[in-house]
């Protein structure tokens, strides 16, 4: 897996976004959860509604002053790099798995109790 990945701006120019490291998600452990569900979530809401993107760009930037050359045009590249770079598609992906068996497991014991 890459540990970073160069993304092209609207403008012509690049940034580089990096996967966060162990100490980051310990320190905003609720704001990398937040980050999930948003990630997940249908990318059709206003920008203002997503402020655990906002931030997650952000933490993934090496250069932080690289924000304020993020235009909307260019989250959702932004947005699938650090997808990448972070392995959340595989990570998304076993927590919905394991979301599931745990409904099927409550389904089954409340069938079970009533049977």
């Amino acid at each position: 897996m890459e540990l970073s990945r160069a993304v092209r701006l609207a403008d012509g120019t690049s940034v580089e976004v990096r996967a966060w490291t162990l100490g980051m998600l310990a320190e905003h452990g609720e704001a990398y959860l937040a980050l999930l569900d948003e990630l997940n979530a249908p990318l059709s809401a206003q920008p203002g509604a997503r402020p655990a993107l906002a931030r997650a760009i952000r933490m993934s930037l090496i250069e932080p002053a690289d924000e304020d050359r993020i235009r909307l045009i260019d989250r959702q590249d932004v947005l699938e790099a650090i997808y990448a770079v972070n392995g959340l598609r595989e990570l998304t992906t076993t927590a919905l798995d394991l979301m599931t068996e745990g409904r099927e497991a409550m389904l089954g014991a409340l069938e079970a109790a009533q049977g």
